[in-house]
């Protein structure tokens, strides 16, 4: 299998009953080494995780800048997700079954925010660093 490459992945809020035609103006942008199949590798991600930045954007907010984390335990023993503040895991949001997606344009993926709620959410775009 070819070596994983960084990409940066765009995630938009998928329909909601607040948006029904989704938004472009709610969503993720974050980078992770994907190989050819979308899949994150893990492996990788340990030798160049201070680069697997994450910004989210939510409407007028400020955006929020952070780290794409990955965490011991959760399905498979370990769970993906954001983190904002390394101080606290108060802000923290988690991508749910992120290890098990295939990050391509057009598919969807759930990210559970600090408060506990789930939203969904259309892989808008996928390119390399």
């Amino acid at each position: 299998m070819p070596k994983p490459q960084l990409k940066k992945i765009t995630l938009h809020l998928a329909r909601t009953a607040a948006f029904p035609e989704g938004s472009d103006q709610h969503g993720y942008v974050f980078v992770a080494p994907l190989y050819d199949n979308g899949h994150i590798d893990a492996r990788s991600w340990s030798q160049t995780k201070r680069a697997c930045v994450a910004h989210r954007f939510w409407g007028n907010e400020p955006i929020r800048h952070g780290l794409l984390v990955r965490k011991a335990g959760g399905r498979k023993g370990a769970t993906w997700g954001f983190d904002y503040n390394r101080s606290t895991h108060a802000d923290d949001e988690a991508g749910f079954h992120f290890g098990e997606h295939v990050f391509t344009l057009g598919e969807y993926v759930s990210i559970s925010d600090s408060d506990g709620g789930m939203e969904t959410f259309k892989i808008y775009a996928v390119s390399p660093l």
